[in-house]
């Protein structure tokens, strides 16, 4: 059998229950007595329950309490006035009783039950029926009579008020037809039935519509009451307006979910020191919590202009803003105001004709420091925002705001360290690489002409200067690298922009064919539209991209013919260009590990690269939203030649 809690329903009890000594000191007092009489437990622990009555009632609750502290008969139920906290009378009905304990000896327990609503009416109805309605008539809530059949008799000013009916257009209507909704009114029926039966008070709270068509919540109060022989002569029915307080109620519940929200998310923003990762798990949190559809981010370039970075939610097709160059007029007024832009059908701005087919959005400043950029989520559908969610909005502008410039700071030193790394690492081994075959063959080719050479001594110091330009030629080829891999590392963000795939193909194709003048190169997939319409999403740096693909596909196949194919996927709005090369190929340990800056593969073919150009490859792809990777020629036989992929976003 399940245990009774009878701590917790006297802790919870609305009536007063006490327990007191034989002097009449409180020993315990429970909650209620705040509600009732405004005393909190510990003011009252260890006061004489005595002291709280007025003097008549004092002299009357004595007198019973010491009778039955002597054993003799007393009332088990009678009426005193406590005097409130604040000074008022409170009619209250009190229930006591003897309790003995071995330990404590005799005490006294009792109910306190609040009656001063109840004795006023009471009394009112026996000193003057004038004065009860004009009580009845002047109250601000809702008083009705009904008779035991649920019929409306009497109605008071407060009721036509919060109702707007008059009192001659509801007397005589069955209550429940007229004010419970249908959903209910057997239930309802049955409570009437109730009351009848057991005269006791019932409570209940439901949504009505006013004679005006306004949505009200009424909680009701039903009491039956009866005549001198016991006979049921009617049920009153109080009832009061609680809209505005539920209205309360679920505004501060709406701000604590807010609060919530904003903390789930600052620590998903400080959870990541990875500036996009830090944009995307906390705007994630918001097109989750308030159903947005999608969102987009972006930041200011050094011009203070936006570029776009981060797309979330539904994105697939769609495009975030109807006109793109909108994006710079909202930025101009961010900077400019310092504030967000709501777009809403109450919100009523410059942007709103603008962006048609946005129903809803926010435009949010990203504020640290400085504004960063910002980042806009919108939706389809109508939604108004309320002031606690603009509140929200601007307390998010700042959680996200510093995260970023944290990430973003951190990234910066991550780069600033891994140049200085990079510098070192050139400095102290690939230089003085290419350095040692330059200075050997130099001096060869000093000793050569020292000798005053013959013209069958001729043939080497051509072979030996032909091996010193190479030499040279890889070097200026290295140092090229070199800075462009340091510009890729200590650049945060260059502008991508689109960029004709043609012509940078066609760029990177001439500097090779200039390296290697019998590189035989083709090309695939191109045609006149090709040529004309096809633009990636890239920079200035793209046809080295290319170059260092190709380069290595002649290096290591001793210039064997390079394929280049090109595919176009509309759908997936990738341009996906494949270099292949009949060389010794790439075996599958090695296929991930090729990009490496520090790998190289233990062949003689291998050794004659740095290592440096597929890191550039690698690095630069994922910037410009791509990927990168190496496959065999020929499926399952990696000897007859690698396959480098490149994907590219079409602009």
């Amino acid at each position: 059998m399940e245990r009774i809690d009878f701590k917790n329903i006297v802790e919870n009890a609305k009536d007063i229950i006490y327990l007191i000594d034989q002097t009449g000191k409180i020993l315990y007092i429970n909650p209620a007595s705040q509600e009732i009489i405004g005393y909190k437990q510990k003011e009252l622990i260890g006061t004489s329950i005595f002291d709280l009555m007025t003097q008549d009632s004092r002299r009357f609750s004595y007198l019973q309490f010491s009778k039955r502290i002597r054993g003799e008969v007393a009332e088990p139920r009678y009426f005193v006035d406590f005097i409130s906290k604040t000074g008022e009378l409170r009619r209250c009905e009190i229930y006591a009783q003897l309790v003995k304990r071995e330990n404590s000896g005799v005490l006294v327990q009792g109910i306190i039950r609040d009656m001063t609503f109840i004795e006023l009416l009471k009394e009112q109805l026996k000193s003057s029926k004038k004065r009860l309605e004009t009580i009845i008539e002047t109250a601000a809530g809702i008083i009705m009579e009904l008779d035991p059949n649920g019929k409306i008799k009497m109605v008071n000013r407060g009721a036509e008020v919060i109702l707007g009916y008059r009192m001659e257009e509801v007397v005589g209507a069955d209550f429940v037809d007229r004010f419970v909704p249908p959903e209910i009114r057997g239930e309802f029926r049955e409570l009437i039935n109730h009351i009848v039966k057991n005269e006791k008070v019932a409570e209940r709270s439901w949504e009505i519509e006013t004679k005006q068509g306004k949505r009200v919540c009424i909680l009701w109060t039903f009491n039956s009451f009866y005549d001198e022989q016991g006979k049921i002569l009617g049920i009153v029915a109080l009832g009061e307006d609680i809209t505005s307080r539920l209205e309360i109620e679920k505004s501060l519940r709406r701000h604590n979910e807010l609060l919530k929200r904003l903390n789930d998310i600052s620590i998903a923003a400080s959870s990541s020191l990875n500036s996009r990762e830090t944009l995307a798990s906390s705007i994630k949190i918001v097109i989750d919590f308030f159903n947005f559809d999608r969102a987009v981010v972006f930041c200011f370039t050094k011009e203070m202009k936006p570029q776009k970075i981060l797309c979330l939610g539904d994105c697939d097709g769609k495009k975030i803003l109807p006109d793109e160059k909108i994006a710079e007029e909202i930025a101009e007024e961010i900077v400019k105001t310092n504030r967000i832009i709501f777009v809403s059908q109450s919100e009523e701005n410059k942007f709103s004709e603008k962006l048609k087919g946005i129903t809803s959005a926010a435009f949010v400043p990203i504020k640290g420091r400085k504004i960063n950029g910002f980042f806009c989520i919108c939706s389809e559908d109508r939604k108004d925002f309320t002031p606690e969610e603009k509140s929200f909005f601007e307390s998010l502008s700042i959680i996200i705001g510093y995260s970023y410039e944290n990430a973003v700071l951190y990234e910066d030193l991550y780069r600033s360290l891994e140049t200085i790394k990079l510098y070192d690492d050139i400095v102290l081994h690939d230089i003085v690489n290419f350095m040692m075959p330059i200075n050997a063959y130099s001096e060869i080719v000093n000793d050569l002409i020292k000798r005053r050479i013959s013209d069958e001594r001729e043939e080497d110091l051509q072979r030996y200067a032909s091996k010193l330009m190479s030499s040279i030629r890889r070097m200026i080829e290295f140092i090229e690298n070199v800075r462009l891999l340091a510009r890729a590392i200590e650049e945060k963000e260059r502008e991508r922009k689109p960029v004709n795939l043609f012509n940078a193909l066609d760029k990177s194709i001439e500097i090779a064919k200039q390296r290697y003048t019998d590189a035989r190169i083709t090309v695939e997939g191109l045609d006149e539209r090709s040529v004309n319409e096809i633009f990636v999403t890239a920079d200035d740096a793209l046809p080295h991209v290319f170059l260092n693909i190709i380069t290595n596909a002649l290096k290591y196949s001793n210039q064997q013919p390079v394929s280049v194919k090109l595919r176009i996927d509309p759908e997936q709005k990738i341009a996906r260009i494949a270099f292949e090369d009949r060389g010794p190929g790439i075996p599958d340990e090695f296929k991930e590990k090729i990009f490496d800056r520090h790998f190289s593969l233990d062949t003689e073919k291998a050794k004659k690269g740095t290592g440096i150009g597929l890191a550039i490859v690698h690095r630069l792809v994922e910037r410009y939203g791509g990927r990168v990777w190496v496959e065999d020629r020929v499926k399952g036989d990696y000897s007859k030649g690698a396959r480098f992929i490149i994907e590219l976003p079409i602009a």
